[in-house]
């Protein structure tokens, strides 16, 4: 078995590489309900799509400003998002998705401004 490290995950945004403090993917199906006499009184359910949804967190940049148009963060346009597994080669990348938060937090506690992305939707391709 071989268990990667998180250490060295990054994100990319078209071109343009993200340090983040971490992401999350969610590459779940969106399903319908499809009970009859054959499913002997329990439910039965059946996938009508994939239904992926993100979210990735970092270290404010101002060199690389997250929400901006070079970066493409920014809520309502679409984008490919790369989500690099650790420091390996291994990738999950997600084609046409759409941004849906952009959000900022300034922590006085840890001195630094962060920021949080999400998104949903896209073509999936997942690490191999």
């Amino acid at each position: 078995m071989a268990y990667p490290s998180g250490n060295g995950g990054a994100m990319v945004v078209g071109i343009v590489e993200l340090a983040i403090k971490q992401w999350t993917c969610n590459t779940g199906a969106r399903t319908t309900e499809n009970t009859h006499s054959g499913t002997g009184g329990y439910t039965n359910y059946e996938m009508v799509v994939w239904d992926a949804r993100w979210t990735a967190d970092g270290p404010w940049d101002d060199t690389a400003i997250p929400d901006t148009v070079a970066v493409g963060l920014i809520p309502g346009s679409k984008v490919t998002v790369k989500l690099q597994v650790g420091s390996g080669a291994k990738f999950i990348q997600l084609t046409n998705t759409i941004i849906e938060d952009f959000e900022l937090t300034n922590d006085n506690t840890s001195d630094i401004v962060r920021w949080r992305a999400s998104g949903k939707g896209g073509v999936v391709i997942r690490p191999t």
